[in-house]
């Protein structure tokens, strides 16, 4: 599956690969203009939709049970979301390669500890095995960007450990980091129980691994602040 096609560059030659290729591409004119130029490709199928609202689940019926690899030149303004989506369907997912801006990029990678580490950080380890393959020059485009860019490439597998609920651990993980510059304490204050819990809350969220995050929502009970 390729997201938003564009004049389908990518698109050419990942159907020389012999691959089936879904391509999802929001703007209605492209969409026709790569009709045209793929028509005769019976491996090629375009879907006019957006990416942040198509169910993926539609293309497992279609790939016969196989997983899903995704690539595509994500739009800078959309990318966390997009990913974020991706996350959604990680399941039927092998793989995502994407151009991202490098910055993004870091903060895919990041490790705790460090400047770039975060929320996209976290959920980036939890669903996959992620990497940075190369960097892009601004030069490579017209019209030229201000910024560099990096391709980046994620393999979904299953979690080594899991929580108990993913949307709790979701919630543990957005609001720790909504003040990272806090202790876990003053952080996750609203959600902490009245009792003491096993965790050194003086920690602040950038140094913590998914697997503490991980530990730290299960310690924490969903009913705390209800």
């Amino acid at each position: 599956m390729e997201i938003g096609c564009g004049q389908g560059f990518l698109t050419e030659r990942l159907l020389a690969t012999g691959a089936v290729v879904h391509g999802v591409e929001v703007d209605q004119e492209m969409t026709a203009v790569l009709w045209n130029k793929f028509k005769n490709q019976n491996h090629f199928f375009i879907h006019s939709a957006d990416i942040l609202t198509l169910d993926l689940n539609m293309f497992v019926t279609e790939t016969a049970g196989k997983k899903i690899k995704i690539a595509g030149n994500l739009p800078y303004h959309i990318t966390s979301p997009i990913i974020f989506r991706c996350f959604d369907y990680a399941e039927i997912l092998d793989s995502a390669t994407f151009m991202v801006q490098r910055e993004v990029a870091r903060r895919i990678v990041a490790a705790p500890g460090s400047k770039d580490y975060g929320i996209l950080s976290v959920f980036c380890k939890y669903h996959a095995a992620c990497r940075i393959l190369f960097d892009v020059s601004p030069n490579a485009f017209f019209p030229k960007p201000g910024v560099v860019s990096s391709v980046v490439h994620m393999r979904f597998r299953s979690p080594a450990m899991a929580p108990e609920s993913y949307q709790w651990f979701k919630t543990i993980v957005r609001t720790a980091f909504n003040r990272r510059r806090k202790m876990l304490r003053n952080s996750l204050s609203d959600l902490l129980p009245e009792t003491a819990i096993a965790f050194d809350l003086q920690r602040r969220p950038e140094t913590l691994t998914v697997e503490e995050f991980i530990a730290l929502s299960r310690l924490i009970p969903r009913e705390a602040n209800r």
